[in-house]
């Protein structure tokens, strides 16, 4: 209903009759969103455990689902709600709901409505594992491509990628299986990747921030065919108005619960010399 905007006449006794005619257009005895507001909202189905978070946000609304959900679970959403807000971004809870013991995360902003405001950490304690991610438009069977009748295979690919990052990388980095749909978040990507505009898809390279995009698919393709390591040295990357050096890093991963081949795609800031630091300044 909220994405067709398309409301009864009955709306008159609770919108104004300012914003009725600022907001809406009547076309019988409908009325219809503007056009100008319709194009400023994404809707998409977003699932808070398994997909990749957004980031940059103003307010997170998600009221009344940890009622719902179990300890460990609350443990894991708490800091990806952290994670998705800017510095004194606002975190919207039902009435019945806390944020635990999160108190290094978040203040109270207001005890009654349940608002809490974001805390700025240098350093996260609570690093961005276990979230992990499918495609939209596939669902988790099509996307993993995994036997659904062995499902302890299925859940085990999970703790078999926290695994070997654990072992092997520091940086951030994604999974990705070969049609480029992200299987799995490691850390702080937001410099690197952001959603696209429309709905929901978690393909890397839409997802991929100015610069980044050329760069990303030659290395992904590179590693496919030659199944070896691929690195890139020194990409110029946008992110929010501003230019940074990373190194990319792209790897096979192969699982042995996961019929496909998958790829690691790593990356990695370089520190700038302060020239360039100051002609992004200037900009």
């Amino acid at each position: 209903m909220a994405r067709a905007g398309i409301y009864p006449e009955s709306i008159a006794v609770n919108v104004s009759p300012q914003r009725l005619k600022h907001f809406f257009t009547k076309q019988g005895n409908k009325y219809h969103i503007s056009k100008k507001i319709r194009e400023m909202i994404v809707f998409a189905p977003q699932n808070v455990i398994k997909d990749s978070p957004f980031s940059k946000l103003d307010m997170t609304s998600c009221r009344n689902l940890l009622i719902y959900l179990d300890a460990e679970l609350q443990k894991k959403i708490i800091p990806l709600f952290h994670y998705t807000l800017k510095p004194e971004g606002i975190l919207f809870l039902g009435s019945s709901e806390t944020i635990g013991g999160f108190i290094d995360l978040f203040t109270i902003f207001d005890k009654k409505w349940k608002f809490f405001k974001r805390k700025d950490l240098i350093s996260s304690a609570y690093p961005m594992m276990g979230i992990s991610t499918v495609s939209h438009d596939e669902g988790i069977a099509e996307a993993d491509r995994v036997d659904m009748g062995d499902k302890d295979r299925f859940l085990k690919i999970s703790d078999f990628v926290e695994q070997i990052l654990l072992d092997n990388y520091a940086p951030p980095c994604v999974i990705i299986n070969q049609k480029f749909d992200i299987l799995y978040v490691n850390g702080r990507t937001g410099k690197y990747l952001e959603p696209a505009s429309g709905e929901a898809r978690m393909n890397v390279l839409e997802m991929a921030r100015e610069g980044l995009k050329n760069h990303l698919q030659s290395a992904i393709r590179k590693c496919m065919s030659q199944n070896s390591d691929v690195a890139v040295k020194e990409v110029r990357v946008k992110s929010n108005g501003i230019y940074q050096l990373i190194n990319l890093a792209i790897k096979p991963l192969h699982s042995p619960i996961h019929k496909d081949s998958l790829m690691t795609v790593l990356f990695e800031d370089v520190k700038q010399p302060e020239d360039i630091k100051k002609k992004n300044k200037s900009r």
